[in-house]
């Protein structure tokens, strides 16, 4: 018996507990029965759980005594059927926000809003010292507002690229953790740190006319925090914290904002700033500056990085007499490139994911806000002092010789890149850099149709290129839309391990929380409600991303710590939608958002069925919270909201289902919704309508973002699984094999060709999770706590020869490979060691190919076996 994978808080290295509660998980290569976990401190017992009969592999300890900056031991000890293992590994708490050094900043603010569009250097800090012995350890402790890069003797530290983790401020503030023995000497010594505006000193252009950032969001001018303490080899201490004997000066980006590019004068570019000897640079003394108000806590999510990069495809030059760059591919990230030239010499990049007729770059599917847009004769403005056109648009001013520019504070999202003032001679060694949250593969699919494989690298191009310490939309906006987290969650996990993430998620939208209980439509929050429930309370779909998330949470990870930390937060927004009613609450929703059955209003367009799905909705909030209850224990809360979401259930059913049988307006919509919240007592006769209802529609499905995902899973539960299929290998214009036609690397946001949004939007790759779900048939139980209970449904598309599956569940791998040889299916499945449950779900007409078998269960169309015991691999031939 063999453990491994052993993680504390989803870590494989901790080195920043900043709490007094863990999550330890492990895998075990055997038939766990019975755990014994013990945390202790040099000999010194900290907690010890003695010997417990269970084959759990995920536990929430809480309420532990421990010391910052102190490392720790944790012992795993494993007893199986027929013999035992041990296991130990480390982790170490961090400060548990208790910092020395103070806030300090170069002290200038802007008076005038105007003032933020004109040339304002970024900040350089900078603090010299002595370390006089060997040293043993070092740990840096850093938050540079809005975003950071902090340099040892010279060198980077760290992988990190916009950095710090965007968030509430005022309620929360992330701190990094870095062990930084390497980079340090004995002797003189130097830390640099460069600062930028990132999300707390953006500029106040007013998003789609009306919404300045400034006006919402928690904002400042950029300001550090830092303790760096050295251990060394005598045992002495060295603390460099910040304060107003720090230095500052000013760096070379003139400009720089998240969404309308950098202004970089490589005149004043002067790389010796960063090392111990720095050369013609002025320095002042730092200024102390006012906290942003939020608890310092340790950053516990994985950081955006640099990852692929890509060479360009083709350089021409357009009519406009510009050179022309073309990648070939939409990414999302820098551009890393150099020029030959003269100082002065300003060279404009502009970025773009389409092209115009004339070869220049269209950039209108990125504007910012919309900033800039035509919509009939109105253009949508910007604000004082903005530019027309919000586009992305980088300005480097060159100095003589060679200048090499890369993006450092901005990132952009382009395929086509418009170079003006310098001739396509003098350009050299042009890259694209994606840059993105660096999330762990959780999955993998190949199949032997090359359309679905290639939408499965569509789908991971395009939900990677709009992951930036949260999950964005797409590059025009770059927020955390519930709506959006909610409908891709599924395909997300399967995907990516996403734990870390989805947690920082849920803690953004509680401090985001409004004083009547609601949830906001983003978080962090930015002033939209679209038809919210009031007082800045988002839309019942997108509310339900708070609750929701916790349950996928559950489900896929075994987070205990994240229903006990929220229950009383999502009780309190269950009972402010109650004190609202169903009948206000049908009126306060954006429904299937996107649906192509969306009609025109009022120069608006609504969702099919929308007092349906807000009603919906509504009835789930109380659903969750009602479960959530029971998970917890409280069972007085468990029976008050259970009895209320029935209620609510049946008052839906009364006021929508029709006397045929189908529900609302009969659009796909409602079916999806109504078979997805089990409205109906004949689902499989209403999962026919559905499934005939797409098939006379030419298999074309009009949902939108929530109906879509709805519509996968309950085709797939009610083995409709062929009209998926034939929906996602659709051929024709408005389909997903349309958006590869044009040669798309990433997924736009609407279907129909030519509508107003972006090509670099993942809201509609939920079909994702069907490729795990359906043609690996690869399910997580609804009941499941951890990944604990699975069931294997496959479907054997006639068009498809082979699908290879895999997906890295907190308990384990769950592998489904099968293929066909000649009239046979040969499958290959393996499953953890330690299941509560793993149903293999079988058509009936395989039944005599699987006698060796016990069957649980058989129904109409179905047989089920149980192979949780079957030692982890199953191989079977079926005909």
């Amino acid at each position: 018996m063999n453990i491994s994978n052993i993680r504390v808080n989803n870590q494989d290295s901790c080195i920043k507990v900043d709490s007094n509660s863990l999550i330890i998980s492990w895998i075990a290569d055997k038939r766990q029965k019975s755990y014994e976990i013990i945390i202790d401190k040099e000999d010194i017992n900290i907690y010890e759980s003695k010997k417990v009969n269970s084959a759990d592999n995920i536990i929430y300890l809480k309420d532990l005594q421990f010391e910052p900056e102190t490392e720790y031991t944790v012992t795993i000890k494993l007893w199986g059927e027929s013999d035992n293992c041990t296991t130990s590994t480390k982790f170490r708490t961090a400060l548990f926000g208790d910092f020395i050094g103070k806030w300090i900043s170069d002290g200038e603010k802007l008076e005038n809003e105007i003032d933020y569009y004109k040339d304002n250097r970024n900040c350089l800090m900078r603090k010299k010292f002595n370390v006089n012995d060997e040293i043993k350890e070092a740990f840096l402790y850093i938050v540079g507002l809005g975003y950071y890069n902090v340099y040892l003797n010279g060198i980077k530290v760290g992988k990190s690229e916009l950095n710090t983790d965007w968030t509430k401020y005022s309620k929360g503030v992330y701190y990094d953790v870095y062990e930084v023995s390497k980079f340090l000497n004995n002797g003189d010594n130097v830390i640099s740190v460069e600062l930028g505006n990132g999300w707390y000193n953006p500029a106040p252009l007013k998003l789609f006319g009306k919404y300045n950032l400034r006006d919402v969001l928690d904002i400042g001018e950029t300001k550090l925090i830092a303790d760096l303490k050295i251990n060394t080899q005598a045992d002495e201490k060295v603390n460099i914290s910040t304060d107003e004997s720090w230095e500052v000066s000013k760096g070379p980006y003139l400009f720089n904002n998240i969404y309308l590019g950098e202004r970089f004068d490589a005149r004043l570019a002067n790389e010796t700033w960063k090392g111990l000897n720095a050369l013609d640079v002025k320095w002042e003394n730092a200024v102390l500056t006012t906290s942003p108000g939020g608890k310092l806590m340790a950053s516990f999510i994985e950081k955006s990085e640099k990852a692929k990069i890509v060479q360009p495809k083709n350089i021409s030059i357009n009519k406009k007499h510009n050179v022309l760059i073309d990648f070939g591919e939409t990414v999302q990230g820098f551009i890393d490139i150099n020029f030959i030239g003269e100082a002065g010499q300003e060279v404009q990049l502009i970025y773009g994911e389409n092209l115009n007729s004339d070869g220049t770059v269209n950039v209108i599917s990125t504007l910012a806000g919309f900033v800039g847009k035509f919509f009939g004769d109105f253009q949508i403005p910007g604000g004082p002092g903005a530019p027309e056109i919000a586009d992305q648009r980088d300005l480097c001013i060159l100095n003589d010789g060679k200048t090499h520019y890369v993006n450092k504070f901005t990132y952009h999202s382009f395929r086509y890149v418009e170079v003006k003032g310098i001739t396509i001679e003098n350009i050299t060694d042009i890259k694209a850099v994606y840059v993105h949250t660096k999330l762990e593969e959780a999955g993998s699919f190949k199949c032997s149709n090359e359309l679905l494989n290639r939408l499965y690298e569509v789908a991971r191009n395009t939900k990677l290129n709009n992951i930036h310490s949260l999950f964005e939309d797409c590059a025009r906006e770059r927020f955390g839309y519930g709506g959006d987290v909610v409908c891709l969650s599924a395909s997300q996990m399967f995907m990516f391990d996403t734990e870390n993430l989805y947690e920082k998620v849920i803690r953004d939208f509680r401090y985001d929380i409004r004083e009547n209980g609601g949830v906001t439509e983003t978080a962090p929050y930015m002033g939209i409600k679209s038809n919210g429930t009031g007082d800045g309370a988002g839309p019942l779909g997108w509310q339900l991303v708070y609750s929701y998330i916790i349950k996928k949470m559950y489900q896929y990870y075994g987070n205990t710590k994240i229903i006990e930390s929220e229950y009383k937060y999502v009780k309190n927004q269950v009972d402010y939608l109650i004190g609202l009613g169903l009948e206000y609450l049908s009126k306060c929703c954006l429904g299937d958002w996107g649906s192509t059955d969306a009609v025109e209003v009022d120069n608006r367009k609504v969702a099919p069925a929308a007092g349906f799905t807000a009603s919906c909705f509504y009835y789930y909030h109380i659903y969750l919270l009602c479960e959530f209850a029971k998970i917890i224990g409280n069972e007085d809360d468990y029976e008050e909201y259970r009895t209320k979401a029935e209620e609510v259930k049946r008052s839906i059913i009364s006021l929508y289902k029709n006397e045929d049988g189908t529900y609302a307006d009969d659009s796909q919509t409602s079916y999806a919704f109504a078979l997805y919240f089990n409205l109906d007592g004949e689902p499989q006769k209403l999962a026919k309508k559905f499934a005939d209802k797409i098939k006379n529609n030419n298999y074309y499905i009009t949902c939108g973002i929530f109906g879509m995902f709805m519509t996968y899973e309950v085709l797939n539960k009610y083995s409709y699984q062929d009209v998926v299929y034939k929906w996602i290998s659709k051929r024709g214009e408005n389909t997903f094999y349309s958006m590869l036609k044009r040669e798309q690397s990433t997924l736009s946001e609407y279907f129909v060709y030519g509508e107003p949004g972006s090509d670099n939007h993942a809201m509609y790759s939920s079909y994702i999770q069907w490729f795990y779900q359906g043609l690996a048939g690869i399910n997580i139980a609804e009941e499941s706590y951890g990944a604990n209970k699975i069931f294997i449904k496959p479907y054997f598309e006639e068009e498809i020869d082979f699908v290879h599956c895999k997906y890295k569940s907190i308990k384990g791998d769950i592998v489904s490979n099968w293929m066909k040889d000649n009239d046979e299916i040969l499958w290959h499945i393996e499953i953890p060691s330690n299941l509560s449950s793993c149903l293999l779900i079988l058509d009936k007409k395989y039944k005599n190919f699987v006698q060796e078998f016990e069957f649980i269960k058989e129904d109409e169309n179905s047989i089920y076996i149980e192979i949780s015991s079957c030692n982890g691999r199953v191989n079977l031939r079926l005909r």
